[in-house]
């Protein structure tokens, strides 16, 4: 005899079709983003590596390195800005510049008045 669990009670729910539309957008990122910040607690692994988040480190007035970065967007005595994938980092200050940059990380040198973080832009 061969029977089956109503639709209902299936361990899975109903697939897929005119009753029910599968997960899509922005809520499967977020469940994948909370999955992966769980999975890093965990396992005892730094955000910024499994995440793609930022780190960011001043030293003293003088200087400011920013890991996992996406780009350069501004570059001035006064102002740099740095895009980092959830949006930009501002650096103001005086006599500003690159003094090292390569595709993980950027540091800038000058006197370092304040920083501004902003979302949006995300990466390029």
């Amino acid at each position: 005899m061969e029977w089956a669990l109503p639709a209902s009670r299936h361990r899975n729910g109903p697939g897929p079709g005119p009753d029910r539309e599968p997960p899509s957008g922005r809520g499967t990122e977020d469940n994948l983003r909370a999955w992966a910040e769980r999975a890093a607690g965990w396992l005892d692994l730094p955000g910024e590596a499994v995440l793609s988040l930022p780190k960011v480190t001043v030293i003293g007035f003088r200087q400011v390195h920013v890991e996992n970065h996406r780009g350069v967007a501004k570059i001035a005595p006064e102002q740099v800005q740095v895009r980092v994938p959830q949006g930009v980092i501002t650096i103001h200050g005086q006599k500003l510049a690159i003094g090292a940059i390569s595709r993980d990380w950027v540091v800038v040198d000058g006197l370092v008045e304040h920083l501004d973080f902003g979302q949006g832009g995300g990466p390029r």
